[in-house]
């Protein structure tokens, strides 16, 4: 069974859902996957080997400009995919957005998943995705105010996939054997107000005398300068 996955978003995202693309499986069918992935995701590269192919699109993306021209290389793959001919293919993407909506009007499947709760305010991607509605089957989910991991869970699960009950080691064995807490800023849209930083960071310490990890990553050069600058405060204390 030939399987598309779209999940062109940010680092902090792929990060979340990596354990569960990574363990996914279907009951005594042969799977074999593909995945349309952000290039701002090339780093997690070492942890999808089980996949047929990856598809890094370089400015379909996160922060997506629609505005302007698709590289060469972006449609190059987009062609590549347009040739493919899949079984299934799913997108895990709670809140659609345009870059994904570009990548579902060239697919080529026999049944289309999607698990949306919003789509964005965007007009353009409204008018299109009206067009392609009645081709994709939005498979709702009963509890809307859960994590990312359990919401894409629980979407595979109801559209016949199974994951299995084992972690995907990304980091070194050390940091999970020391007793300190972990702060992942990869979700950076929560801190483009650089204060809810440091909020976070004071009600941390204000309620435990464990270590604090930062960890995470953003392509906002700005952003990555408030942040370091936040915590340099706290680097001494």
């Amino acid at each position: 069974m030939k399987v598309l996955i779209i999940k062109n978003d940010g680092f902090g995202d792929l990060i979340l859902t990596l354990p569960i693309l990574s363990n996914l499986y279907k009951k005594k069918t042969k799977l074999e996957i593909d995945v349309v992935l952000s290039e701002a995701n090339l780093d997690l590269k070492i942890f999808l080997k089980k996949f047929r192919n990856i598809f890094f699109l370089k400015n379909l993306g996160s922060k997506f400009n629609p505005n302007k021209k698709l590289s060469k290389d972006d449609n190059k793959i987009l062609s590549q995919i347009n040739r493919e001919k899949y079984d299934i293919c799913i997108v895990l993407r709670r809140n659609l957005n345009i870059e994904n909506l570009k990548v579902m009007q060239i697919v080529n499947a026999k049944k289309k998943f999607i698990c949306i709760e919003n789509i964005s305010k965007n007009k353009f991607l409204n008018q299109d995705f009206l067009r392609l509605k009645s081709e994709w089957i939005n498979v709702n989910q009963n509890n809307q105010n859960i994590n990312e991991y359990d919401y894409y869970k629980n979407f595979l699960i109801k559209i016949g996939f199974n994951i299995k009950n084992r972690s995907l080691k990304i980091f070194n064995s050390k940091i999970f054997n020391q007793k300190k807490i972990v702060i992942n800023l990869s979700g950076e849209k929560q801190f483009t107000n650089i204060k809810n930083l440091s909020k976070l960071i004071n009600l941390v310490i204000n309620n435990t005398n464990q270590k604090i990890t930062i960890i995470g990553k953003t392509f906002d050069n700005t952003l990555q300068k408030k942040i370091k600058k936040t915590l340099y405060k706290y680097k001494y204390n």
